[in-house]
């Protein structure tokens, strides 16, 4: 329970800026993603992510992840397609 609670304080009211070579933009909160920069980004998002991957959709289809990366490898654009709307 008290893991939870760290990770709802965690997401909420995340604000962030951005950066544009040496131009900032003002500050906004964003309400959806994994907080960039952060160690426990990557294990959110494959935790996330993981019944996804492990579902093996098409034995034809392959779902790589690394870190907060997907790669979606399928033989065709159909089935590219396919996996995309089911990620």
């Amino acid at each position: 329970m008290e893991l939870l609670k760290c990770l709802e304080n965690w997401f909420n009211d995340c604000a962030t800026c951005v950066k544009w070579h040496d131009c900032w933009s003002d500050m906004f909160i964003y309400y959806s993603g994994v907080r960039q920069g952060s160690v426990m980004s990557p294990l959110v998002f494959n935790i996330y992510i993981d019944d996804m991957i492990c579902s093996n959709v098409n034995r034809n289809a392959f779902i790589i992840a690394h870190a907060d990366d997907i790669l979606l490898l399928t033989p065709s654009v159909s089935a590219l397609q396919n996996l995309f709307r089911h990620c």
